[in-house]
């Protein structure tokens, strides 16, 4: 099956997937859990997360998303990311 694209699905990444019985509905008597993430763990965690290639680009599209992305790689003191959409232009 190959369903009809628009400008935000194309930028979104991903794919479709057809889930065989998806008219189940998620058993009532199971509780959400949460998970509290210890402060000491975030850095070391948000550095995982860029190393497999998700970031704040991924969560927001286009600009603002890669400005984020930017900002966070620098408080990581990583090398410098500077994608040339986000690139200021030289003087002459």
């Amino acid at each position: 099956m190959n369903p009809t694209h628009n400008e935000r699905s194309k930028a979104q990444g991903g794919a479709f997937i057809w889930w065989p019985r998806f008219w189940e509905e998620y058993p009532a008597s199971r509780s959400l859990a949460y998970l509290r993430v210890p402060a000491e763990h975030k850095e070391a965690i948000a550095r995982e997360l860029l190393a497999f290639g998700v970031g704040p680009k991924e969560a927001v599209r286009g600009r603002k998303g890669l400005e984020n992305e930017r900002a966070l790689r620098a408080n990581l003191k990583l090398l410098k990311w500077d994608p040339p959409v986000l690139a200021t232009p030289k003087s002459p």
